[in-house]
Parts: structure tokens; sequence; C-alpha cells
């Protein structure tokens, strides 16, 4: 976004460092030491700004030992869900699916993970 009021603060360049920092501090892959901002739920950050609502197996009343994901919900607009899954369990999370047509999503999402893909459907 451009500086929405010229000659002074850029507030969008500010929001955008914050949202940077954020995903640093928030989001680093610290075993492969991939900064925060290069990661998908960094970058997904980043772009859409903090989630309304962000949910992990814990909160869903499912098991610890069961696969890490997330699941992210934004609300206004088209409210969409974004699914990040940590498939070998090593705080490596990849995007899998997104009801935003902009973003990838695996086509094979609810074949490949039919309990997250009703979870997901629920939501």
């Amino acid at each position: 976004r451009r500086d929405p009021t010229p000659g002074g603060p850029n507030e969008a360049y500010e929001e955008y460092m914050a949202r940077v920092a954020y995903a640093n501090r928030e989001f680093a892959e610290r075993q492969s030491r991939q900064p925060g901002w290069k990661t998908a739920r960094g970058r997904i950050y980043i772009v859409y700004g903090p989630p309304a609502e962000r949910f992990t197996p814990q909160q869903l009343g499912r098991s610890a030992e069961d696969r890490r994901f997330e699941v992210w919900k934004y609300a206004g607009g088209r409210n969409d869900k974004y699914v990040f899954f940590d498939e070998h369990n090593n705080d490596v999370f990849h995007l899998i699916y997104s009801t935003n047509p902009r973003e990838l999503s695996d086509p094979n999402f609810e074949a490949r993970y039919p309990g997250l893909a009703d979870l997901v459907r629920r939501m």
C-alpha cells in the first residue's frame, strides 16, 4: 500500500514492518533457521494481518498426539480460512488449504485430510 498521508510518517510501512517483526518472533522455524517472514504462516500474517480466530488441535478438543495443524479464520469480506499443517511434527507448517482463490491449496485436501476437511467445513 502507498502512504495514505504523504509528508508525514508512513503508517502503511510502519504496519508492514510491525507485521514482519511479529512474524519473525512467532513463526520462525528454529530447526531450519528460517525467519518467520519466509514461512507460510508468516507470509499469510504479513499479507492479510492477524486472523480473527486461530484454532489449534488442543483448542478444538483434539489430543496432543494429533499431528499439528492451525486453522486461521478471517472476518469481514469473504471470511477466508487458511489451514496450515505440520506434516513431520518438526514445527514446519505448510499452507495446505485456503478458501482464498488467490492462495494455493492442495487439490486433494479433502481426500488426504478428511477429518480436518470436515472440521474446517463446520467452522
